[in-house]
């Protein structure tokens, strides 16, 4: 059976999102009594962190990775988004298109209210470099031709990027809607002391 015939069966089109029949032998339609399943928390099961500082001779490196384990994200912002005007926004994302018949993203409509809900949900496991921080102290070095007590040179990157992430790449985890972001900032210093 193709895809048109199958999605007619249900009153669907191709690239609208298949719910599965979780006991098919009660032969009755999908019911949320009859057919519901837990996915998972959206609160992570564990929550872990590693800190460290480097230092040899003049030059400092500090770092913090972030983790959280065994969770979902509800990322469906990402489905689609109605600005004042009424117009609906859709993001830049791998849609079902008859030329790109994916599985990531159900077919774009103007009647969404369950697919955007439902496409959204996956997992949120994430290993984060959070901060990197490297310096370095050229007190030593110029001491002799300048008088200062201290003079440390830094650059520091914040949620500088991901080692592993479970979530799709266009998914920031920690803040799945659209209208939240995490930003990433560099920052230079000096720390200088006479």
């Amino acid at each position: 059976m193709g895809e048109e015939e199958e999605a007619a069966l249900y009153g669907k089109r191709p690239g609208d999102i298949k719910m599965k029949d979780q006991n098919p032998e009660d032969g009755k339609q999908i019911t949320a009594d009859a057919d519901k399943v837990i996915l998972g928390n959206k609160d992570p099961k564990y929550i872990a962190s590693l800190g460290g500082n480097l230092q040899w001779k003049g030059l400092d490196v500090s770092f913090t990775l972030n983790s959280r384990w065994d969770y979902l994200v509800d990322a469906s912002g990402y489905g689609s988004y109605v600005i004042p005007t009424g117009t609906r926004w859709l993001a830049d994302i791998d849609y079902w298109t008859p030329d790109n018949p994916t599985n990531l993203y159900p077919r774009p409509s103007a009647l969404w209210p369950a697919n955007v809900e439902l496409c959204g949900i996956m997992k949120g496991d994430y290993i984060k470099l959070q901060d990197l921080t490297v310096g370095y102290d050229f007190t030593r070095l110029i001491k002799k031709y300048i008088p200062v007590s201290r003079l440390r040179v830094y650059a520091q990157l914040r949620n500088a990027f991901y080692l592993y992430r479970a979530a799709r790449e266009n998914i920031i985890p920690e803040s799945p809607g659209i209208e939240l972001t995490v930003p990433r900032s560099i920052n230079f210093g000096i720390n200088l002391s006479f």
